[in-house]
């Protein structure tokens, strides 16, 4: 594929020359260059768009000059540049910069916006998740990490222990492109991570992560810094940030990505199988991206968990939540609104969309009275409460505002709607004149014309303009002056509504501040609406902190799917409980629904069980299965020893380790011995609260410890047939009933014979 940079200039047409210019400048982009009513790429830039955007490749020039070509209409740009961005393509939008009626020679333009998948507004390009932009650099004392979401202006700063503490927080928040330093191409480890996460990675010079002159910022300036250039430099604007929010909170539990992916938070390879979709009855899509939110970062603190769990409580009460969730179904995304109106990309509806929000505010205000919640008051600019209904798609053609928006617009609608009664009298006139047929017509080369059928004879005064081939065209000084008005009117009148609508956006900015604390309001009191709502319908209860005990809890989940059957886990401070049975006997459910209501506590929501106390954990780890690690060329043993060692090094006694299976990778000498050794560390140096599921009924005699206790999943043997009961009980058990559940899968009566003999 030949670059145009190596492109002698003596093959380039004038155009191409500046083409290749902006080319020189932005080498990682591919460069769209508005011509007229497409935008158009050239050389390789179109060989890779036709391929990338199944478009069709064609040329402009000849000979030496041949230059490959592709385009698309500018009316239709968005969904290209999401398909181009998506794939990790940076896109740099060239606009036209003078009017090409007006230049003389070359039309000047120029490089308006950098397009990446961390820098979208486009409400088309976006869904309701955070669109994070992220930027990370190494120090001494661990990883700075700075993040933003420019679709709502949201950003936070902070710094992590190591490499993969940093790494999760970019797996849990799903960050979709990070800046890092050009000294840290040659981490593999970062780079192999980040590749692993479908995280796009861009560089830019380490020089730009020194700057520290940013006022309220404490941590990790330097990342701030790195990412507040970027967003110069793509945006060609200062970015729309008022503050700098501490990341790596002390006040929230930290949940690394396997925790995040086996407990399937989030997201889960089952339809509809995550705990978000259970507890997901969210009217808005702030509510959408807080649940989210809330849900990957428990609190620790007991003072904020009790409030919200009261206003939960408060919100059991259905008249007042739907009441609630009638308002709230009325709103619109405020901070993305917000945002758009900052980097001018606001349409005409999305103005329509925030005028709907504010009017239901005070109705919501005096629901949220009774729960002690109080929404922030907004003041409606002017322009707001001046938008016609319904409203315009596009600011192009005029019709966004009533005439009681502005004097002069009242003045110009008057004029071209009383210009439009005298066409209708001049009709008329030529009509009492003798003439009887005749109509007033318009086009654009000739303007407006009277029009009369030959046969006709017509008044002195009528000057004739045009000649048809079965009508005379005439028009008078009284038809030009008209003309001239309504033409006069009509475009001034959409200049006129294109400034309002220019003014709308800026007094929309100039409330940002409080706009972006509503639409905080409005998300978490959506969240509070749906953990009631799922406490109601699936019969939840509500927590209480101190001893461990759950009493009947069930799986959030999966009870939804089938006929659950609820189990009763009570723990001691520092307990390990070992349990054994069979695979599909229930180990896995009950421990990993153990820690969905520990989690669902701490957020603040109602928990499935009859009856709770939890006390607060700082971290849940977990350690199931290999997942997507292996395609890192680690072994599944090898991933499970990793992961493993992270969660001996980490855990602490207010921790909550989830232990399925420990050493069945290898041999089964070596994998009792490791079994044991981890279980023996977890009680006496880690001391977390621990659920260590294993089929090595050898590891039953570490129940002679005070910390160790030992249960099972209770199984009942009916002549020669077991039935899964799905209870946890207290003591172990010497069978792993593994040739009944092989006989139970189907494997041939041959192979259970042989099996039963060997």
């Amino acid at each position: 594929m030949q670059s145009i940079l190596n492109i002698p200039l003596e093959h380039l047409t004038p155009g191409m020359r500046q083409y290749r210019d902006i080319k020189e400048e932005y080498k990682d982009c591919i460069v769209m260059l508005r011509m007229g009513d497409f935008y158009e790429m050239f050389y390789e830039d179109a060989i890779t768009c036709a391929k990338e955007l199944d478009i069709t490749l064609t040329k402009r020039g000849k000979g030496v000059k041949e230059a490959p070509l592709s385009g698309v209409p500018h009316h239709a740009i968005e969904p290209y540049l999401g398909r181009l961005v998506k794939k990790g393509y940076k896109v740099a939008i060239v606009e036209q910069l003078e009017n090409p009626a007006l230049a003389k020679g070359l039309v000047k333009r120029g490089v308006v916006r950098v397009v990446t998948a961390g820098t979208l507004v486009e409400s088309n390009l976006l869904n309701d998740d955070n669109n994070y932009l992220a930027a990370l650099t190494q120090k001494i004392d661990g990883v700075h990490l700075a993040r933003t979401d420019m679709s709502t202006s949201e950003c936070a700063a902070g710094i992590f222990k190591s490499l993969d503490d940093a790494t999760a927080e970019l797996a849990r928040l799903g960050i979709v492109e990070v800046i890092i330093p050009q000294s840290l191409q040659v981490n593999t480890e970062l780079n192999d991570q980040l590749k692993m996460l479908n995280i796009t990675a861009r560089t830019v010079n380490d020089a730009v992560y020194t700057n520290h002159n940013l006022q309220g910022t404490k941590q990790a300036a330097g990342a701030v810094a790195a990412l507040l250039y970027y967003l110069r430099t793509t945006q060609f604007r200062e970015p729309s940030i008022n503050k700098v929010e501490e990341w790596n909170s002390t006040t929230h539990m930290f949940l690394d990505r396997v925790t995040l992916k086996n407990l399937e938070l989030l997201s889960s390879v089952e339809t509809k199988g995550s705990l978000y979709s259970i507890l997901n009855h969210c009217m808005t899509a702030h509510g959408k991206r807080t649940l989210k939110h809330w849900l990957s970062a428990p609190l620790l603190d007991t003072t904020t968990i009790t409030q919200r769990q009261q206003k939960v409580e408060a919100l059991l009460q259905k008249s007042l939540r739907d009441t609630i969730t009638n308002l709230l179904s009325k709103t619109s995304d405020i901070e993305r609104i917000v945002s758009r109106a900052y980097y001018a990309k606001l349409l005409p509806k999305d103005c329509a969309a925030l005028r709907n929000t504010l009017r239901v505010l005070p109705q919501l205000s005096m629901c949220t009275q009774r729960l002690n919640y109080n929404i922030t008051h907004v003041q409606t600019p002017f322009l707001l409460h001046h938008l016609n209904d319904p409203i315009p798609s596009t600011t192009k053609e005029g019709g966004m505002f009533t005439s009681n928006a502005n004097e002069e617009l009242a003045r110009l609608r008057t004029v071209r709607s009383e210009s439009k009664q005298m066409l209708a009298d001049i009709e008329q006139e030529v009509r009492d004149s003798g003439v009887p047929t005749v109509k007033i017509g318009y086009n654009r080369v000739f303007g407006y014309y009277i029009e009369v059928p030959k046969k006709y004879e017509v008044p002195e005064h009528l000057e004739r303009k045009q000649t048809t081939s079965n009508a005379e065209r005439y028009t008078t000084p009284k038809l030009k002056k008209i003309e001239h008005d309504i033409l006069n009117a009509e475009s001034t009148i959409i200049q006129l509504e294109r400034q309002l609508f220019d003014h709308l956006a800026q007094d929309i900015v100039q409330v940002s501040i409080e706009l972006k604390q509503l639409a905080v309001e409005l998300g978490e009191l959506d969240v509070l609406c749906s953990f009631a709502q799922t406490a109601q319908s699936n019969r939840y209860c509500r927590p209480q902190f101190g001893q461990f005990n759950i009493v009947n809890g069930r799986h959030p989940v999966l009870e939804q799917n089938c006929e659950f059957i609820p189990n009763t886990v009570s723990m001691n401070r520092g307990e390990l409980m070992m349990i054994t049975g069979p695979n599909t006997a229930g180990k896995s459910t009950v421990m990993r629904q153990t820690a969905l209501i520990l989690l669902l506590a701490q957020c603040g929501s109602f928990v499935p069980a009859d009856k709770c106390s939890v006390p607060i954990i700082d971290r849940i780890f977990t350690r199931v299965g290999a997942h997507d690690e292996l395609v890192r060329g680690h072994s599944t043993f090898m991933v499970e020893m990793l992961e493993t060692a992270q969660i001996l090094k980490h855990a602490t006694p207010h921790s909550f380790v989830l232990m399925d299976e420990v050493g069945r990778g290898t041999s089964t000498k070596d994998g009792c011995a490791i079994a044991r050794a981890v279980a023996e560390h977890l009680v006496n140096v880690n001391k977390a609260y621990t659920m260590f599921s294993t089929h090595y009924h050898e590891l039953a005699d570490l129940g002679q410890s005070p910390n160790v206790r030992n249960c099972h999943m209770a199984i009942k043997e009916t002549q020669g047939d077991i039935l899964f009961l799905r209870k946890l009980v207290d003591g172990n058990t010497d069978k792993s009933f593994g040739i009944h559940v092989a006989k139970m899968a189907g494997l041939p009566q041959s192979v259970i014979n042989n099996a039963e003999k060997y």
